[in-house]
């Protein structure tokens, strides 16, 4: 019996963690699991210099998502890389801001303080910015880095929707 529970529960943490494990940090300084799986995401990854660069995309996003009432059907998931201001006083100051910015969004902004996402597996730009879209299972399914045109907009949208309307009962 204990091996088909074990067993079980392999099966469901490969099922629904396809994405690498990384801890990062709430804003609050308490350490969080980056939760991918259970239903579509999409990751947005950026540094200081980076987080506007793809506000066309998070607007598109907003917009359609309460338009068609499909904002609880994709979770979204902010990543601040603050690894070049983990050093005291700046990770202090750049949690505060965070925490304001946060409050303003309405989404949870997580902090990788030590830049887990740049390095393997994830590979993800240590400047700039990048979107990931993941499958319910948490399977990278779309990667675009830097400032994203407007096809790759349209693109990352096209893909939201088509994981979303496969998830419709």
């Amino acid at each position: 019996m204990f091996r088909l529970v074990a067993i079980a529960a392999m099966l469901h943490a490969a099922v629904a963690l396809g994405a690498p494990n990384a801890t990062l940090w709430r804003t609050d300084g308490t350490p969080a699991a980056l939760a991918l799986g259970g239903m579509p995401a999409v990751l947005f990854y950026e540094d200081r210099g980076s987080h506007d660069w793809n506000q066309p995309l998070k607007d598109a996003l907003f917009e359609q998502g309460r338009a068609r009432g499909l904002l609880d059907r994709v979770r979204v998931v902010a990543v601040a890389n603050v690894a070049r201001f983990d050093f005291f006083p700046a990770r202090e100051i750049a949690g505060r801001y965070l925490r304001r910015l946060e409050r303003k969004i309405g989404v949870p902004i997580l902090l990788d303080l030590r830049g887990v996402l740049a390095r393997e597996p994830w590979n993800l730009p240590s400047d700039g910015a990048a979107v990931v879209v993941f499958d319910r299972r948490g399977e990278p399914v779309l990667e675009r880095r830097g400032r994203l045109s407007p096809a790759d907009v349209d693109a990352t949208i096209a893909v939201l929707t088509r994981l979303v309307a496969e998830e419709a009962p």
